[in-house]
């Protein structure tokens, strides 16, 4: 039973081992302690050593100076691999010798077939190495990691080699685990669900007649659902062809529209009912149109021209121009002149070839314009000019005495009011947003440059 459980080196050797003795020569008894020249020396050349690291080291080397986050793939490496060209001439001699009695005797258990014919001098290295461990760093050195050394020759003999029974693999896994992770909720439910969608994937691709693409948009593929074997396989293009012919086959034609003139308001018309000064459910609206509009209309279609040609749809479409000028918005709102007469009886003429959409288009507008002005009518009926405080506060204050003034005001219950009702229309997108509109509206930059957020400066 005992040897069903062997020892990880993983956590036994490098992160128990290899990192003591590290700890020993940076932080250990003055006897073995290096000077932090040596450890900058070290430092340095383990840095070098980062261009020469191939890629299928899981981590490049890091100084020494980092020693309390290196990794136990870190420390092995330095074991086996870095550690006896980097300590060569720093370390005592002794230490130095020692530490490649470790170093041997581990690369022998790692390595398969070394562990199979050199495992017996693995052994004795191992047994050397504790009993050497105790003279040169004293009893403090012999932990239980350093005592299972004794045991690790018969679990790379049993397993094949050392990294046969290691944790390294599992460790490497985990970053694989956690990557099917989506949330903190549940995260072993996630793992066993996604592991289980990953081997479906792979019976169906071990399945034969099932080709799977990876590049869009023919990475989508359907099972099971009405849909022929033979689909699958075939690109999503080839299949939209020939769906896209076959519609196209027993499509019937829709008919066509007749072609009907087309409203199109110009900026004169927008402008002017920007401008005016009272809304009306309906403006009077003068309505030109080219000697090309008016002779197709009369005339009606000619014979070269088909239903099916779209270049007469076009023309009608753009013959029509609706204008409106100032001059006329202001006849209709003082009453009928003597001068304006010919404009008022060519504007009823005109009236005429107003579609009937249209005009529903302008009583739309005006029945729009005219709720718009009730909502600001209702918005601002606190902030009529007649009140003498509110009128107030529309002028910016300038001076630290005004805004010392305005603050005795508040005081007065009927006055706050007042001030937290005007000051709530200015609105804003934000918290930020509304304070920086409160303070624009109640004082100018000068004012507020004689404040911080402490008080006034000074």
């Amino acid at each position: 039973m005992i040897d069903q459980f062997p020892a990880d080196y993983m956590q036994q050797c490098c992160l128990g081992v290899m990192r003591k003795m590290l700890l020993m020569w940076l932080r250990g008894p003055l006897g073995i302690r290096l000077s932090s020249g040596h450890v900058k020396q070290v430092s340095l050349q383990l840095l070098k050593l980062k261009a020469c690291i191939p890629n299928v080291f899981a981590r490049k080397p890091r100084g020494l100076e980092e020693i309390d986050r290196w990794k136990a793939t870190e420390l092995r490496q330095f074991a086996l691999y870095t550690g006896k060209i980097v300590l060569k001439g720093i370390i005592a001699e002794q230490l130095y010798e020692h530490f490649l009695v470790f170093s041997v005797a581990l690369s022998i258990l790692v390595c398969p077939r070394l562990s199979k014919h050199y495992n017996h001098n693995a052994e004795e290295l191992l047994m050397y190495f504790i009993a050497q461990g105790r003279h040169l760093y004293g009893d403090e050195f012999l932990v239980y990691n350093v005592h299972s050394l004794v045991h690790l020759a018969s679990d790379a003999n049993l397993y094949g080699s050392l990294d046969e029974c290691s944790a390294f693999s599992f460790e490497n896994y985990l970053h694989q685990l956690k990557r099917l992770v989506r949330s903190g909720r549940n995260p072993l439910s996630q793992i066993v669900r996604r592991l289980r969608e990953a081997d479906k994937l792979s019976k169906i691709l071990r399945e034969p007649n099932k080709t799977v693409e990876i590049k869009k948009p023919n990475n989508v593929f359907t099972l099971k659902l009405g849909v022929h074997d033979t689909d699958i396989d075939e690109p999503f293009a080839k299949r939209l062809k020939k769906k896209t012919a076959t519609s196209a086959t027993i499509t019937p034609q829709t008919p066509q529209m007749p072609n009907m003139p087309s409203f199109t308001p110009s900026m004169d018309f927008f402008s002017a009912r920007h401008n005016e000064d009272s809304p009306t459910l309906l403006k009077n609206v003068a309505v030109t149109s080219t000697r090309t509009m008016l002779q197709s209309s009369d005339k009606g279609p000619s014979m070269t021209s088909t239903p099916n040609t779209t270049s007469n749809t076009q023309t009608l479409l753009t013959n029509l121009d609706v204008t409106s000028t100032r001059t006329m918005l202001q006849s209709s709102d003082q009453g009928p002149s003597m001068t304006s007469t010919p404009n008022t009886t060519s504007n009823t003429q005109n009236d005429s070839c107003i579609p009937a959409y249209v005009r529903a288009i302008f009583i739309k507008l005006d029945k729009i314009e005219l709720s718009l002005e009730n909502i600001q009518s209702i918005l601002t009926k606190n902030m009529g000019s007649d009140d003498p405080e509110i009128e107030e506060l529309t002028r910016s204050l300038q001076t630290p005495a005004q805004l010392e003034e305005a603050s005795d005001k508040l005081k007065d219950t009927a006055h706050r009011k007042k001030v937290v009702d005007y000051l709530s229309l200015l609105g804003g997108k934000s918290p930020g947003d509304s304070v920086r509109r409160i303070m624009r509206k109640i004082g100018t930059n000068a004012l507020w440059a004689n404040y911080s957020l402490k008080g006034r400066k000074g």
